[in-house]
């Protein structure tokens, strides 16, 4: 593993950590936090932004460690896809079972916040193609 990658890495795991983790769950059991989640996303669009962002941040820090993503975008999109159903997943061990309907709307807007992403990564790029050949 090259030392960039190594030193990025436990940005990663942390990222990946706190979006899978269920916060559902740590809001019922410690009350202020709760409180916080509850003012924070109160209606189901604000929940739904909140997934895209949270997705649109992981995307951004997978392009960043992995600028390859960027040429291979169903890659990219899988390992979104199994992120957030790995998130719905320990949020259905916390509720005791699935919510089928929302868990593919949360997906779908993961998956969203994932393409704007990648969409921004590309403008990026694109805006920056006098700097020579992308990292690999």
């Amino acid at each position: 593993m090259n030392d960039v990658l190594q030193r990025r890495l436990p940005l990663l795991v942390v990222g990946l950590a706190l979006i899978i983790f269920p916060l559902g769950w740590l809001g019922e059991l410690w009350q202020p936090f709760g409180l916080l989640i509850d003012r924070l996303f109160p209606t189901a669009w604000a929940h739904a932004v909140g997934h895209a962002g949270l997705f649109g941040l992981l995307g951004l820090l997978l392009l960043w460690m992995f600028p390859a993503l960027r040429r291979w975008p169903v890659l990219y999109l899988v390992l979104l896809t199994a992120v957030g159903v790995c998130q719905e997943g320990g949020q259905a061990l916390f509720k005791g079972g699935v919510l089928w309907f929302d868990s593919v709307r949360d997906i779908g807007t993961d998956l969203l916040g994932g393409v704007v992403a990648l969409g921004l990564a590309w403008l990026v790029r694109a805006s920056d193609g006098n700097r020579g050949p992308s990292p690999s």
